[in-house]
Parts: structure tokens; sequence; C-alpha cells
């Protein structure tokens, strides 16, 4: 809703949403314009089971688990640590919902350094999923994953994965 005045005042009426708990969460918004008018619009989110996941075949990584998780008509089939973006230099990884835009294999990965160096990086694996700038690869220079790493030591935006984790799909 908005009006000539350009004022427009968003409520949102939720319930506490469980994320790991299935279910369907009603919320309200409502919106209120400079002269008090209110238009209302209400939305159904569905939780499914955490243990079966949205049905289809995709991957979910979480960022703040730093895991990977990849599912096969509903149902994980694989599962890894991983090493996002270094959120204290600027390279997080990018949020939100992408396809993969193609897979490769045996290619050199090549950016450039904070300090401007330019780097190379053998990869077996590359799942390309925003052009082919980010994508999912193995990082075999990585001896641990997950954790807290992708804070200070983390990737330049790509989910860096274990070699054999890559490899399996």
């Amino acid at each position: 809703a908005e009006d000539n005045s350009g004022y427009c005042k968003i409520e949102i009426d939720k319930p506490e949403i469980d994320w790991n708990a299935a279910g369907e969460y009603k919320i309200t918004a409502t919106a209120t314009d400079a002269s008090g008018n209110k238009a209302s619009a209400e939305a159904v989110i569905n939780v499914q089971a955490p243990e079966y996941g949205a049905m289809g075949t995709y991957v979910f990584v979480s960022i703040p688990d730093q895991h990977l998780t990849y599912f096969v008509d509903g149902k994980p089939v694989m599962d890894c640590p991983v090493v996002t973006g270094n959120t204290l230099a600027g390279h997080s990884t990018p949020r939100g919902t992408y396809t993969l835009n193609y897979k490769s294999r045996n290619i050199v990965l090549k950016g450039r350094e904070d300090n401007g160096d330019e780097y190379q990086s053998f990869v077996s694996y590359w799942m390309a999923f925003i052009g082919s700038s980010y994508g999912l690869h193995d990082a075999t220079w990585r001896s641990n994953f997950g954790g807290d790493i992708y804070q200070t030591s983390g990737s330049h935006g790509c989910v860096n994965m274990p070699y054999e984790s890559a490899k399996e799909h």
C-alpha cells in the first residue's frame, strides 16, 4: 500500500515459527499510509518435517552451521562440513536460492587476493551456482572444514567442500 506522501508503515503479525517443527504458520502484514488507511495481506508458511526437507533434488548450505546437505527426492543422501566466504574480509557467500549452472571437472579457479595478487587454485569438482564466479567445489588445500573457520580463513565466497564429498555427487 502506498499513497502520494511516500509514507507507509508495515507491521507484520506473525507467530513464533519453529523451523524445526512441521506445520503451517499464518502471518499477516498490515500497511498503513499517512492518512491512516490500512491494507492487509495474509500468507501461510508451510514448514516441512526437517528429516525430509522440501521435495525435489537440491543442496542446502547452512552458513551459520557451516554444513551442506544434499537431498534427492526430498531425502538427505549426503552431508558434510563446509567452509564458506570469509566474512571479515568481505567475501561472504551469497545467500539465496540458486540453480546449478553447470558442473566441470579438473579446472583452475582464478582470482585476486585482497592485496591484488593473483591466485590460481586447481579443483577436481566445480559446481557453479552464480555465473561462473561462485560455486561449490573441493578444497584439497584445507585440512579442516566446518566450525568458525569461515570467519577468519574462509573462501572468496565459494562453498569449499571436502574432496570425497564433492566427488560423491
